[in-house]
């Protein structure tokens, strides 16, 4: 009898350790690359009073799943200011772009970049 009751242990072992491995091949699947993210003032030099245009770059093109409800804030160097009238927009599904008037401060939110965008 002890035979026969090792036997069933080792065959539910196997069993266990064959559906944990399926489950591991399974999740493997759902990677997501990590996006990347960029920012650029053109032009990237300005003396006083002048204007630059300030465009953030999310790359989801090594992604092979969409990416939701993105978010950032960035603060703008000590010396620049966003214009009086602030002209900020977004080519970027659901975003929210924040750039008050003046201020210093740039939120971004709410975003969507499908895969390989």
């Amino acid at each position: 009898m002890t035979n026969t009751a090792t036997m069933k242990r080792i065959w539910l072992l196997a069993v266990l350790l064959l559906a944990l491995a399926l489950s591991a091949i399974q999740m493997s699947v759902a990677y997501a690359a990590t996006p990347g993210f960029s920012k650029v003032f053109a032009p990237d030099i300005i003396g006083p009073g002048s204007v630059s245009t300030l465009t953030f770059t999310i790359d989801n093109s090594a992604g092979g799943v969409p990416l939701d409800s993105l978010a950032f804030t960035d603060t703008l160097p000590g010396v620049v200011a966003i214009a009086d009238p602030a002209n900020a927009s977004t080519t970027c599904v659901g975003g929210i772009v924040t750039a008050p008037d003046s201020g210093g401060t740039i939120t971004f939110s709410d975003g969507d970049v499908g895969a390989g965008e």
